[in-house]
């Protein structure tokens, strides 16, 4: 017997008498490592056969590189089974298939003329190389791409679908869809009994003789667009197409100001959801970005006493949100909870994100999590749409959104301040833009003073209140929400913590002020050498 991977304990062992060799299997080093394996341990899996026969059988697959890679191995390596699969998939890594992030996604979408039994098929097969997809993000992105408005509709009465869920409704839209498309053919099929009046010369002298033939209504004719010269001459035509409403029926989420409100159930969010999803154009080639400009066609406002911020609409997850702002100083984009919680999303949904914010008040705010959205900003053929990700707070603001520098960067965004106007690369290519809504901005800036103000009033109250010594120059209070511990034996010794510290930095400084309560001064008594 000539020199062998295998170690004698494989060589030992007989093979089953009745066993089926696998030789309809072939792997030559080029196709998908993990597949062929997957399938091989199937197979063997069915045989019902030990690792020792597993290791026998596994060379009978390998053909070309690949059987020339597995008698390379040194003599005896081979002792089970996961030594072929350690080796082997070590050595043809660069053939294993990249999963696709599911952001791909929101390039499937349903072509004009596409059927959705077709769109399904093809939404499933892309589905299948995606890798870690949730029912959540399945559902959005499906929802994202449909052209058939009933069925987009429907599925935006519930926040999150399964895949079978959604074949399941399909059924009764796809077969409505091909009734309709079999209808619409047979209108436009000719009547083979109608008269012909261009090709029958003796019905057309009847119809004359009996007054004529009858003239059908004619549609009426679309409206022109004429240009007039000096002469009033007209010189040219073009139809018009009326701009079609993408928002109609789209969720608007304008001001969210109740911070203690009670939540929505999940009924009343099915009942009040009336959503559109994103329409999310092809990815964009990989061509030169046109050039971004500003003209004085951009300048649409008069001028304005202060400096507003800019405020703009964009469609987040599913619905239309307005009052975000575009914030280039800042590096995330932030969500306020009482939006995360009108847009109808779960705690579910949300990652760990292991870092504090400080907040608008310049206080450390511990947020709820991050989560991932399809985000568009512009309309129609200028519109640009990606997946951005926002950091979920709970804080008080007069704004729903703050996009940073991370999606205006991705979005390849130009900001004009002065002119209140942002363009960008849409994703057909062209330039879009969006301007900032100039009263929204100015009251939003407003507020967000406003606030200011009334935080630095209540702290001084509360320090004149504690200490009238010092009316100029007042003492740091701690703010944020504040969580109260015990520090003595009883409960009347007590102080305070920021309940948004994270917990590595919260738990050691509550055990260091717990050992030194000997410290705290609870009552004239403790304090010897001074008067009551």
């Amino acid at each position: 017997m000539g020199a062998t991977p295998f170690h004698r304990s494989i060589l030992e062992v007989r093979l089953p008498r009745h066993f089926d060799k696998p030789t309809d299997m072939r792997y030559d080093g080029t196709q998908d490592p993990q597949e062929h394996l997957t399938a091989f341990e199937a197979r063997m899996n069915l045989e019902g056969v030990g690792d020792e026969v597993r290791c026998r059988a596994f060379p009978v697959t390998l053909a070309g590189p690949a059987i020339r890679w597995f008698n390379s191995l040194p003599q005896g390596s081979v002792a089970a089974f996961s030594d072929i699969t350690r080796t082997f998939l070590a050595q043809f890594t660069t053939r294993i298939a990249k999963a696709k992030h599911p952001i791909n996604l929101l390039g499937v979408t349903q072509s004009v003329g596409e059927t959705t039994r077709k769109y399904l098929v093809r939404f499933n097969d892309e589905c299948l190389e995606i890798e870690g997809l949730t029912d959540f993000m399945a559902s959005l992105c499906l929802t994202n791409g449909l052209l058939n408005e009933d069925f987009r509709k429907h599925l935006t009465t519930k926040p999150v679908w399964t895949m079978h869920e959604i074949q399941t409704v399909a059924k009764e839209y796809i077969n409505d869809e091909e009734v309709s498309r079999v209808v619409a053919a047979n209108k436009r099929q000719p009547s083979y009994n109608q008269p012909r009046h261009h090709g029958n010369r003796e019905r057309q002298k009847e119809q004359v003789r009996d007054g004529g033939p009858s003239k059908a209504p004619r549609p009426e004719p679309r409206r022109r667009h004429r240009d007039h010269d000096e002469d009033g001459k007209t010189r040219s035509t073009k139809w018009r197409q009326e701009p079609e409403d993408n928002d109609h029926g789209l969720t608007i989420i304008n001001v969210v100001t109740a911070k203690n409100t009670a939540p929505k159930s999940r009924s009343a969010h099915k009942k009040d959801a009336k959503v559109l999803a994103i329409s999310s154009s092809p990815a964009r080639s990989s061509k030169r970005s046109p050039t971004i400009s500003f003209g004085p066609e951009d300048h649409w406002f008069d001028e304005v006493p202060e400096n507003p911020p800019m405020v703009i609409t964009a469609r987040v997850g599913t619905d239309l949100v307005k009052r975000i702002l575009v914030d280039t100083g800042a590096d995330l984009n932030i969500m306020f909870r009482n939006v995360f919680d009108v847009l109808g999303l779960r705690d579910a949904d949300l990652m760990t994100h292991q870092h504090g914010v400080i907040g608008l008040g310049d206080h450390f705010i511990k947020p709820d999590g991050i989560i991932s959205l399809p985000t568009s900003v512009g309309q129609g053929q200028g519109r640009m749409s990606i997946m951005a990700e926002f950091v979920v707070l709970r804080d008080s603001t007069a704004y729903n959104i703050i996009l940073g520098r991370k999606t205006i960067n991705d979005v390849e965004a130009v900001i004009n301040t002065k002119l209140l106007v942002m363009k960008f690369v849409a994703d057909d290519g062209s330039i879009g833009s969006i301007r900032g809504d100039l009263e929204m901005a100015v009251a939003c800036d407003n507020a967000s003073l406003s606030l200011r103000k009334k935080s630095k009033e209540a702290s001084g109250v509360f320090l004149v209140d504690l200490d009238t010594r010092v009316d100029d120059k007042p003492r740091p209070e701690p703010e944020g929400d504040l969580e109260k511990f015990r520090v003595g034996d009883t409960e009347e010794k007590f102080t305070f913590v920021n309940r948004n510290l994270p917990h590595e930095l919260k738990e050691p400084l509550v055990e260091m002020i717990r050992a030194n309560g000997d410290l705290f001064a609870w009552t004239p008594a403790d304090m010897p050498g001074h008067r009551p």
